[in-house]
């Protein structure tokens, strides 16, 4: 088993470069997360096939064929360390290529960690001048809806339901002939206009406070009134 002793403890880079290369297998690209976590502990990686095999449960040669693709990539340097005076393989140090030392990867700006994700994701992103990228879904935008006027059938309905008793037909004209604009503002929402609409019109129904004035009285009343003689 693999030694819990051996484990790194370190997090794993995978920069973009590495996770979006079509030409390495997903397991390489794995393996290339666990060998900047390795060698951040002395600088290079020392891991045989072996560990590696039992770590991530495949054969040897899966392994041998990761570590070699990564390599062929430019990705890592492998340097076989021979016993002293013979060619028989001592260790195998396994670094990140010199030309993306550890330290690079870990102070990369974010910008250039997100190269390569727009390919990989079908809704369309733009960058910012910050080089933020800004995913432009509007099917999740909720909170720009254009306003839908409403059909004569939509306020009659609506009416029904409220009990409002108003010309659907007159007021649907009304705003339409406005383009649907209150005080120069475009409207937001028909069945709050409709509210108002419903309270405006219930207002001049009801009877004048001076009923009992001379303008709501007949000829016959105004002319035998009054109620002149006796103001001071």
């Amino acid at each position: 088993m693999v030694s819990f002793m051996t484990k790194p403890g370190f997090y794993a880079i995978v920069p973009a470069d590495v996770r979006y290369n079509k030409s390495l297998p997903m397991g390489a690209r794995m393996l290339y997360g666990e060998l900047t976590a390795l060698c951040n502990q002395e600088g290079y990686c020392w891991a045989t096939n072996a560990y590696f095999s039992e770590l991530y449960e495949v054969g040897d040669r899966t392994i041998s064929s990761w570590v070699s693709k990564l390599k062929e990539a430019g990705h890592i340097d492998v340097q076989m360390i021979l016993r002293e005076g013979s060619k028989q393989v001592q260790a195998r140090h396994i670094t990140i290529a010199s030309a993306r030392p550890i330290e690079e990867i870990l102070h990369t700006p974010r910008k250039n960690l997100l190269e390569g994700v727009e390919e990989n994701f079908h809704t369309p992103t733009k960058k910012t001048s910050k080089g933020i990228v800004q995913v432009n879904n509007t099917n999740n935008n909720t909170s720009n809806k254009r306003f839908a006027p409403p059909t004569v059938f939509d306020v009659q309905v609506y009416c029904n339901e409220k009990q409002y008793s108003i010309d659907a037909e007159h007021f649907v004209n009304y705003y339409e002939a406005r383009g649907w604009m209150l005080n120069k503002v475009k409207m937001k929402s028909w069945k709050a206009a409709l509210a108002t609409w419903v309270k405006r019109d219930q207002n001049k129904k009801v009877p004048a406070k001076n009923a009992g004035s001379i303008k709501n009285r007949n000829i016959a009343e105004s002319l035998s009134d009054r109620s002149w003689a006796y103001e001071s």
